[in-house]
C-alpha cells in the first residue's frame, strides 16, 4: 500500500519540532485499515540522530489503571536519559490517581505530567499512543490537558485509536487528522473533473488529447494533474496509473 500521502503529513508536522513547538497528528481508523503498520512506518520516516521517539500502547485489560499508556511509554525505558527517575515519577502519578480523585487534584497530575514530557523534549522529542480507545480516564485528560495547554517544546503528538465514543478530548483545528478506512475509495479525494482527468491520464492519453476531450486548454490539464499528484502522493503518470487500476 502507498503510503506517501499519509506518512507527508507526519513529515509537515515534524517541522514544528525545528521551531521547539508542539505538533499533533491524529490517525484514526477501524480495526484492520493500517494504523499499525502507517505508525511504524511513520516512525521510521521520522527517525534521525537526536530525536527521542516513545511509544505507548493502551491495552483493554489495563484501562483501569491510571495513566497507563504513558507509564508504557516512559516506564522501564532503558537507554532514556533518567529512565528511573521517568519510571518513578509515572508509579507515583498514578497511585496518586487511584480511585477516585478530586478534579483538582486531577488538574494538578495532569499539569505535572504535561511539565514532564516538556522536560524530556530535549531537541525533539516524538511521542506515540496507539489503541486510544482502551485508554483510561486521566490518560484522555492528560491528551486533553496536552492539547489545550501545548508545550512550548519540539514535541510530536501522535494520537491513534478506533473511531468511536471512547475518546474524550477535543481536537483543535491545528492537529492533523488521518482518517484510515479500507472501504474509502482513494480516488474519492478528487472531484469531478480531476476524476476524469485522472482517469484519462491512467489510459495513457497524452495532455493534449486529454485537453481536446475535455475541451479545456493543455494548461489547465497539467495544472489539474499537478494537484492530483499531490492528492493522491504519486509522483508521476506512471504512478497514477497504478492508482487508477486499483482504485
Amino acid at each position: 500500500m502507498d503510503r506517501t500521502a499519509e506518512l507527508r503529513a507526519f513529515t509537515e508536522a515534524a517541522t514544528a519540532l525545528a521551531a521547539g513547538r508542539q505538533s499533533v497528528v491524529e490517525v484514526v481508523g477501524a480495526a484492520g485499515t493500517g494504523k499499525t503498520s502507517l505508525l511504524a512506518a511513520a516512525v521510521a520516516e521520522l527517525a534521525r540522530p537526536g530525536l527521542r521517539i516513545r511509544t505507548g500502547n493502551a491495552a483493554e485489560l489495563e484501562r483501569e489503571i491510571p495513566f497507563q499508556v504513558f507509564l508504557h511509554a516512559f516506564g522501564g525505558q532503558q537507554q532514556w536519559p533518567h529512565g528511573d527517575d521517568d519510571e518513578r515519577f509515572w508509579d507515583d502519578a498514578t497511585v496518586r490517581a487511584a480511585g477516585t480523585p478530586l478534579s483538582v487534584e486531577q488538574f494538578l497530575l495532569c499539569r505535572r505530567g504535561r511539565r514532564r514530557i516538556a522536560a524530556r523534549a530535549g531537541t525533539g522529542l516524538v511521542l506515540v499512543l496507539d489503541d486510544l480507545q482502551w485508554a483510561d480516564r486521566l490518560s484522555h485528560d492528560l491528551i486533553g490537558h496536552l492539547l489545550r495547554y501545548p508545550v512550548a517544546a519540539p514535541l510530536l503528538l501522535v494520537l491513534a485509536y478506533r473511531p468511536g465514543p471512547a475518546v474524550r478530548w477535543e481536537a483543535g483545528p491545528e492537529v492533523r487528522r488521518l482518517r484510515l478506512g479500507a472501504a474509502t475509495p482513494v480516488l474519492a479525494k478528487l472531484t469531478a473533473r480531476q476524476l476524469q482527468i485522472a482517469r484519462l491520464a491512467g489510459t495513457g492519453a497524452t495532455t493534449r488529447l486529454i485537453a481536446r476531450e475535455l475541451s479545456v486548454s493543455p494548461r489547465t490539464v497539467d495544472a489539474h494533474l499537478a494537484r492530483i499528484y499531490r492528492l493522491l502522493g504519486v509522483p508521476s503518470r506512471a504512478g497514477l496509473a497504478a492508482v487508477v487500476a486499483h482504485a
